[in-house]
């Protein structure tokens, strides 16, 4: 396994800039895998489709791309990642493989996705734009002291967070607007987001949360009644208190992935 992994932090930083600057989502994946698995993947073609000459700025973006998504809060976290990474999945699957490690790592990504950009996906709003954003990333500042960046970083925050989530495909171009896409979930990529659930703050072994239910898309109520099916096709076993869907489950992670991803 890779050894150049990120002690686990909790803290604000500027990743979002980074990989919001990559042009292609297939790039930011290729650079992950040829960081978990060098002997299978050319590294220096890889850096290729980043399409930079600098070799500083190639640097600066693939030290970005390991502090954004190979953090690990424990050892199961990075065998999870390592073995999905692994799988030949659709770009679709990956998107989200990416989007709830980011969450997992990013404070700052995981703040404004779920005050801001899950918030307005929910209320039924059809369109966002980087001024939405930079509102709240300027009084998050106001809030948090250790947030001291400049307004032209914020700004650029702004800007290139709604880049990554079209990137993502979460988000797509319709003129000059940036509208909401309609975000749907297999049922295998449902039960996954199960066991991502395990390593997503604050940490509730077993349990969903309300919270990271929504970030993915879909009403509560609605996971609910899937899970209830899947449950009963033996992947795991729940319980919901209104709260938190409370898993046991029935296999280790990696097996689950097998299983899922065959």
């Amino acid at each position: 396994m890779q050894n150049n992994k990120y002690e686990f932090k909790q803290e604000y930083d500027t990743s979002i800039n980074i990989i919001g600057s990559i042009k292609e989502l297939d790039t930011i994946i290729n650079l992950l895998k040829a960081e978990l698995y060098p002997d299978l993947y050319d590294k220096e073609k890889v850096k290729q489709e980043l399409d930079i000459r600098s070799e500083k700025s190639i640097s600066r973006i693939e030290h970005g791309v390991r502090k954004a998504f190979l953090s690990f809060k424990d050892e199961d976290h990075e065998k999870f990642i390592y073995k999905l990474f692994g799988k030949q999945l659709s770009k679709f699957d990956m998107a989200f493989i990416l989007y709830w490690q980011f969450l997992v790592i990013n404070p700052l990504f995981r703040e404004i996705t779920e005050e801001v950009f899950v918030k307005y996906y929910f209320d039924g709003r059809a369109y966002i734009d980087s001024e939405d954003i930079l509102g709240f990333i300027i009084e998050l500042k106001k809030e948090r002291k250790e947030i001291d960046w400049s307004e032209s970083t914020l700004k650029i925050i702004a800007n290139k967070y709604l880049n990554l989530m079209t990137k993502l495909g979460f988000i797509e171009k319709e003129g000059r607007k940036l509208t909401f896409s309609y975000l749907s979930m297999s049922p295998n990529m449902q039960i996954l987001l199960l066991y991502f659930s395990r390593f997503y703050p604050p940490f509730s072994e077993g349990r969903l949360s309300n919270a990271l239910a929504k970030l993915s898309f879909m009403p509560e109520e609605d996971l609910v009644q899937r899970y209830k099916v899947l449950s009963k096709e033996g992947w795991f076993n729940m319980s919901y208190n209104g709260e938190f869907i409370s898993i046991d489950f029935n296999n280790d992670i990696e097996s689950v992935i097998d299983a899922l991803f065959e």
